[in-house]
């Protein structure tokens, strides 16, 4: 693994089903993005190769920092408010718990930039990587169908951290989690034992067709025949010590007893404004299957799928509405009302892994 010292300003990218085509999206500070609060963090970009050359991954790793510099806002466009942090700083030294971050569909490792800084500012390392065939630049149907891949990357970026030389020394390898959104929160279920039940997915999805998860599943290509085993196969990682799932996508794609049977805890977060994924499908679903005493569950009021995405600038949503009207729901309600609810969240977070992982 090598440490990327360039940034690369693209756009953000919307989870589940949207799009966002708004072109010459560049760092921006903007109005909406308010002073930095609270203890610096670093921030540097990583990737990890694939000795195959099929599956390079490229991502980014938050993390505590003693260092005294000014942060600069980064990650930042016309749409969306940037995130403070400072590149390349100097970790703290220490030991540190590990989260390693999976975006949504069609996401990218910028779309949950505000809870890499707030748990880094908690005392976290937070790890994050593109997932191949299903990120903003990505979409080959043929690689996004492949499920499977996507918590076997979050493996091989445990792996690549860990035999570094710099990060390995800072990661206490007893307390490491993963949390994802979306199709994202689909992938850390599959981290923890879930397997997938593609018989029961189609099923589902016959029953079911208008349903949010089927439309964005047909997009990636998901349900082959020829791929029913590979989706059965676990990618259990022991390693992995407790997971968080926020209002993820494609519950019935996974075996139902293969949940039950998941033995670390689950910190189940939901959306429930209802205007996006169907919670009756999803997030509440996972939690009728996952073992009473392993589940912790989350629902903050009036939240709604995108408000685990960042925070939009003032300006953002009258852009989308004007440039890509369809995709305008990513920025909802989401300036103050979003900044207010990432605290909600990220305080949920915390208090669940500084209970579950001790």
């Amino acid at each position: 693994m090598t440490q990327q010292r360039t940034f690369s300003s693209v756009a953000l990218g919307a989870a589940l089903t949207t799009s966002l085509a708004v072109a010459a999206w560049v760092s921006w500070p903007s109005a909406a993005q308010s002073a930095a609060t609270g203890p610096a963090v670093g921030m540097s970009y990583l990737s990890v190769d694939d000795p195959m050359e099929r599956r390079d991954l490229d991502g980014w790793i938050w993390y505590p920092t003693a260092s005294d510099a000014p942060e600069k806002v980064v990650m930042g466009n016309p749409v969306w408010a940037g995130v403070h942090g400072l590149e390349d700083a100097e970790p703290e030294p220490g030991q540190y718990p590990l989260v390693l971050v999976s975006h949504g569909m069609y996401g990218n490792i910028r779309n949950q930039a505000w809870l890499g800084r707030a748990l880094a500012q908690q005392g976290y390392l937070v790890a994050a990587v593109n997932h191949p065939g299903s990120t903003t630049r990505d979409r080959r149907p043929d690689e996004s169908r492949r499920l499977w891949e996507r918590p076997s990357d979050l493996s091989r970026l445990l792996d690549a951290l860990l035999a570094d030389p710099v990060w390995g020394a800072h990661v206490d390898t007893s307390r490491i989690a993963a949390a994802g959104h979306s199709l994202g929160g689909l992938t850390v279920m599959r981290i923890a034992g879930a397997v997938g039940d593609n018989l029961r997915y189609l099923e589902s999805c016959q029953a079911s067709p208008e349903a949010v998860d089927c439309s964005a599943f047909a997009q990636l290509n998901i349900g082959h025949e020829s791929d029913t085993d590979a989706l059965a196969a676990s990618n259990r990682d022991p390693r992995i010590k407790a997971v968080v799932s926020m209002d993820l996508g494609g519950t019935q794609t996974l075996s139902a007893p293969s949940v039950q049977d998941i033995d670390i805890p689950v910190l189940v977060m939901g959306a429930p404004r209802g205007k996006q994924l169907d919670q009756a499908r999803e997030s509440l679903a996972l939690e009728a299957l996952l073992a009473p005493q392993l589940l912790t569950s989350f629902h903050v009021e009036d939240t709604g799928h995108f408000d685990f995405l960042g925070v939009c600038t003032d300006r953002g949503l009258a852009i989308l509405l004007d440039e890509e009207p369809d995709d305008a729901m990513v920025c909802e309600k989401g300036t103050t009302a979003r900044t207010e609810k990432h605290a909600k969240f990220v305080g949920a977070i915390h208090e669940f892994l500084s209970a579950r992982l001790n």
